[in-house]
């Protein structure tokens, strides 16, 4: 498996949580501290996601499936093999609601939190233009793209604080890094090279057998447009929830 690094990919699954208190969603449950925490970690967040990933305008929750991102822009020129630029607009992501938490490691004394997931297939649809280079090719094209990644493993490593909003302690995500693995990156760009489809086939035959430098190019831009609206999701509903009301001491 490759493993790569990007900033925010977060807690999907609102363990926490926004203006006036409304306690917490009816499909999570709070935590008591004590040997079985994490246990309990397990047990909301498994119950919740299907659930959280459809969002919760009561909590102001955007939907994370489909996950609509109107725009992710890839500048890869670290390597002298890849210098691309990829931007995808319109970008549907579906998948989310499959993720199931298979680690919680949560250290309150600290507040640190490390938490692992894994999603079966995560799906991206969008419009792209790119132009650059791909290995030794040139690579030019606007159009449909459609990406799947399979077996996907999420790690989520993070800090805490507590703030106070009108007068109640809340939760405030701090410095987050989300690290992620997938067995394979599939992916086809239609209308390559102003459609040449022979140019288009070997381009993108070339692009599937070298997934994992592809997937090094744009996995982290994407990885970061999910956290960016997952990470909101969880700032929403951790202000409106006060920390008593997620952690029974």
């Amino acid at each position: 498996m490759l493993k790569t690094s990007a900033t925010s990919l977060l807690i999907f699954l609102g363990l926490f949580g926004q203006s006036l208190p409304l306690g917490l969603p009816s499909y999570m449950k709070a935590c008591q501290k004590g040997p079985k925490f994490n246990d309990c970690i397990l047990e909301v967040a498994n119950g919740a996601i299907p659930i959280f990933v459809k969002g919760d305008s009561r909590y102001k929750l955007r939907p994370l499936d489909p996950l609509e991102v109107s725009e992710i822009s890839v500048t890869e020129n670290n390597k002298k093999s890849i210098a691309m630029n990829v931007t995808l607009k319109d970008v549907k992501i579906t998948g989310l609601k499959n993720a199931k938490m298979t680690k919680s490691s949560f250290d309150l004394d600290k507040k640190h939190v490390e938490l692992f997931f894994s999603v079966p297939k995560v799906v991206v649809d969008s419009m792209y233009k790119v132009s650059g280079k791909f290995l030794v090719l040139p690579i030019t094209g606007e159009g449909p793209a459609h990406l799947v990644l399979e077996n996907v493993i999420l790690s989520l490593i993070t800090d805490y604080k507590l703030i106070k909003i009108k007068g109640e302690d809340h939760i405030k995500i701090v410095n987050p890094v989300v690290s992620y693995e997938t067995s394979k990156l599939t992916v086809d760009l239609k209308n390559l090279f102003n459609g040449d489809a022979a140019l288009g086939k070997n381009m993108n035959l070339a692009l599937n057998e070298n997934w994992k430098e592809l997937n090094s190019a744009l996995g982290p831009s994407i990885v970061n447009g999910i956290g960016k609206i997952v990470i909101n999701n969880v700032d929403e509903i951790t202000t409106f929830v006060p920390y008593k009301e997620i952690l029974i001491q």
